[in-house]
């Protein structure tokens, strides 16, 4: 069990800050790893390494950041379990990347 106060964490990134507001009611295990690597300075200076501004209907789609070797395969040396969530991939929410494995998230993260 974690018990920590419910805050948001703070991106300052070259185009201005994205405020990320965590919801460790869905999603407790993923919240406390972005927050406690957001917290322990491990985002620091990694890029936004992919960014696709529309989807095939001109809406807008996804950037993705997190890998600290900005290649897209770079993690946080673990990998996570998937943690099923009852939000939905609509603009604005962040969810875990990963890779086919669905245990493979640790680290890279992306916008929809």
């Amino acid at each position: 069990m974690r018990i920590y106060a419910d805050r948001d964490v703070l991106l300052h990134t070259d185009h201005g800050d994205i405020r990320v507001a965590l919801a460790p009611n869905m999603a407790p295990n993923t919240a406390w790893n972005f927050r406690s690597l957001a917290e322990n300075g491990f985002y620091d200076g990694t890029p936004f390494h992919r960014i696709v501004k529309f989807n095939r209907e001109g809406q807008p789609f996804v950037i993705q950041g997190g890998d600290p070797t900005a290649t897209g395969d770079g993690n946080a040396g673990y990998d996570l379990p998937l943690e099923p969530s009852e939000l939905k991939h609509d603009f604005g929410v962040i969810s875990m990347a990963r890779s086919d494995p669905p245990d493979s998230a640790g680290s890279q993260y992306f916008f929809c």
